[in-house]
């Protein structure tokens, strides 16, 4: 038995430390994940703690590391519909969470909105610094499926079989949501690295 299985066998036995082992090795990841569905920090956050909550109480003997990474996203997932949709889940998260979920959550500058942050690049001089907030605007104005699916593939480098598991999906549609994503993105980077007289220039043309 792995040392991580042991660690969630120590969570199912109720052990406060093994508990709090597990949120705190997983809090950043989840985060990560529940903000680039919400593009919201403050729900995201909500959402993350819900996730951890529900997984860990829904964890069953022997389970790996993978499974539990699936499983783990599948109630964050579900985590941040019920952020959408749900009337009063914020008061009763903040009722039923343990001591230890009350700690403020260290997010990354700009984080901290109602919506996603709106990139102002006239902020900046670096014309790297422009192109990359730029990206970052593309990225949040695609639609919740492909962020989502772009996310787990890119950042989190999980397998398309193994996002399709997550997103209880198939891999032909994970892919056809990468793709369009992807020519999203590229032709926002391609808009983003032509010289300024060019880009203007086309916009003129459209």
């Amino acid at each position: 038995m792995s040392a991580t299985t042991q660690l969630f066998e120590r969570c199912l036995a109720g052990d406060p430390g093994s508990i709090e082992a597990v949120f705190q090795t997983y809090r950043r990841s989840v985060f990560r994940l529940a903000y680039a569905t919400l593009l919201d920090s403050e729900r995201a956050g909500r959402a993350m703690q819900a996730g951890l909550l529900s997984v860990l109480s829904a964890l069953r003997p022997g389970i790996n590391e993978e499974d539990f990474q699936r499983l783990l996203f599948q109630h964050v997932l579900k985590a941040c519909q019920k952020e959408r949709s749900q009337a009063g889940w914020q008061k009763t998260l903040q009722k039923n969470r343990p001591k230890f979920l009350q700690r403020p959550i260290q997010t990354q500058p700009g984080l901290n909105g109602t919506a996603a942050p709106a990139a102002t690049p006239t902020q900046y001089s670096d014309a790297i610094t422009r192109r990359k907030m730029g990206l970052w605007n593309a990225v949040c104005a695609l639609p919740e499926a492909q962020r989502v699916a772009l996310t787990l593939r890119y950042e989190f480098e999980l397998p398309v079989e193994s996002v399709a598991r997550i997103l209880r999906s198939s891999p032909g549609v994970v892919h056809a949501r990468l793709a369009a994503a992807r020519q999203v993105l590229g032709a926002a980077l391609d808009e983003l690295m032509a010289p300024p007289g060019r880009a203007a220039q086309g916009a003129g043309h459209e």
